[in-house]
């Protein structure tokens, strides 16, 4: 037998994943073998086993296949292995799948957790800040209503020393005229003391006193040191009269006196209050 008969050829990894198998067509005749496809067939084709093998008789050169249930056996090996394979792969896929899922999930509930605490901070921050706006806000409201308070109570202050100094100017001017016609009296007395004859027309014209003349030479006498005043007390006669009695308004005492006395010494009518005139 030829040397090429004896030669055991193995199919490649790569075609076992195939469904088809290649054949062996041996020439007897001229010692060579060839690969033929399937749908030729004679009575010198074998077919190959699942294993790559096949066998020779050295004898008269007749080749031997495997039985139909060898061939049938490997192509149930290579489906299954081709299978198996299938399997595997989908297994990897889904197991590739869940793992991005989960990292997936995982990832997004990271997220969510993150943007959640943001979002508290932020709103933590924020309702601190309106608390702050809402404090500042009543302390100002606070300090408008005290200063509205106090401006209302200026206002009526601001009344009540415009009335009394209304008052004070109408006592002011009924203490001038008062003044006056005591001055006057007590000049008309002081003539008529005195005894001077002079004629009518000199009497009027000294009864009336310039209050304004006649404060200036009181003012200058007491700054001389005269021992006795123009107007003295009614009580003591050696000092100068600078009480007012109310309700008579008289001006009759002076400042030592006036609370000796309980009666006006010159019209006797009970005193009810003082008022000092400061005539210099």
């Amino acid at each position: 037998m030829p040397a090429a008969s004896k030669q055991r050829p193995f199919l490649k990894p790569t075609d076992m994943h195939e469904p088809t198998f290649n054949l062996l067509d041996l020439n007897q005749k001229h010692g060579e073998c060839s690969l033929t496809h399937p749908a030729i067939s004679n009575s010198n084709v074998i077919s190959a086993t699942g294993l790559c093998l096949a066998f020779f008789d050295d004898d008269d050169g007749s080749a031997f296949s495997t039985s139909r249930v060898g061939g049938a056996s490997a192509n149930r090996f290579g489906e299954e292995l081709f299978g198996q394979i299938l399997l595997q792969q989908n297994e990897l896929q889904q197991l590739f799948k869940s793992h991005a899922e989960q990292l997936q999930d995982a990832l997004k509930q990271q997220t969510d957790a993150r943007s959640r605490s943001l979002l508290a901070s932020l709103e933590g921050l924020l309702s601190r800040s309106l608390c702050d706006k809402d404090l500042e806000l009543a302390r100002v409201k606070r300090y408008k209503s005290d200063l509205e308070q106090r401006i209302k109570q200026l206002v009526l202050e601001a009344n009540l020393w415009q009335s009394k100094a209304r008052s004070y100017e109408a006592m002011v001017t009924a203490l001038k005229v008062s003044i006056q016609q005591a001055i006057m009296h007590e000049n008309q007395e002081q003539i008529k003391l005195e005894g001077c004859g002079d004629s009518g027309a000199d009497d009027e014209a000294s009864a009336y006193v310039d209050e304004n003349a006649q404060i200036p030479r009181i003012g200058s006498a007491l700054a001389a040191g005269r021992a006795e005043p123009n107007r003295p007390c009614r009580r003591c006669h050696m000092r100068e009269v600078t009480i007012l009695l109310l309700p008579c308004m008289h001006l009759s005492l002076c400042q030592d006196c006036k609370l000796a006395v309980e009666k006006c010494p010159i019209c006797s009518i009970q005193i009810s209050a003082f008022i000092e005139v400061f005539l210099s």
